[in-house]
């Protein structure tokens, strides 16, 4: 484990915020900062150590959509052009928040974790979404209730859930 200070001047609530971080996250921060040209401050940074313009960004995740199937190539009267459909770069926060909430992480420490000060209330109004395998875990909830249940009073126990 280990921890990124966020420092105030960059960050919108305009005071210092440490961040913890999970070995995944601190390895892959590493590998980020090994590669990174050398004297830049940017994580993400270009070859020349510079920040991405909107045009150079495209160049890295325009190639990354299409690789994913999430985007698709078309021939039009000025040549080929990348067509992405119906997705959004800020989806991606969506996806770690439900990959979070998914491992039981609790909706308070969510919210810490990705700088919202609500206390939770905005992950499962607005960014938690239930994976397919959840749901289907959840349909077999009642049955599994039921035999637990059914069980419990052949064994000559309570028929009380507790």
């Amino acid at each position: 484990m280990g921890n990124i200070l966020i420092p105030a001047r960059i960050n919108k609530s305009r005071g210092p915020k440490p961040i913890p971080l999970a070995r995944i996250e601190v390895r892959l921060l590493r590998e980020r900062l090994l590669v990174r040209p050398l004297g830049t401050h940017v994580v993400f940074a270009t070859e020349k150590g510079g920040v991405y313009s909107h045009s150079g960004f495209q160049s890295i995740w325009l190639p990354a959509l299409l690789a994913g199937g999430l985007a698709h190539e078309e021939e039009n009267e000025r040549g080929r052009t990348i067509v992405v459909v119906d997705f959004r770069f800020h989806w991606l926060r969506h996806t770690a928040i439900s990959l979070m909430a998914r491992a039981g992480m609790k909706a308070e420490l969510i919210a810490e974790h990705v700088g919202h000060n609500d206390g939770g209330a905005l992950i499962y109004r607005r960014y938690r979404h239930p994976f397919p395998s959840e749901v289907r875990e959840a349909v077999l909830m009642p049955d599994q209730m039921v035999a637990r249940t059914t069980e419990n009073a052949e064994l000559g126990g309570s028929t009380s859930d507790q």
